[in-house]
């Protein structure tokens, strides 16, 4: 084997490991019970702003920019 096959083995391994005890430590953390919820604050919705939102159109041909 060759020290090219070598080091990329290695690195594959060790990526596959740190992923894996990443996924394995995120799954634990979302398990855990001893976590409480912050307590049920209902939103009146009279007192939030009103939201305007816009949608951009597109069209089937590219426009210049900057236009001419």
């Amino acid at each position: 084997m060759s020290l090219l096959a070598t080091i990329s083995t290695v690195a594959v391994a060790s990526y596959a490991l740190l992923s894996s005890v990443r996924k394995s430590a995120q799954a634990l953390y979302a398990l855990r019970t001893d976590a409480s919820l912050p307590p049920y604050d209902p939103v009146d919705t009279d007192a939030l702003p009103s939201v305007d939102v816009i949608v951009p159109c597109t069209t089937r041909t590219r426009a210049r920019w900057p236009p001419a």
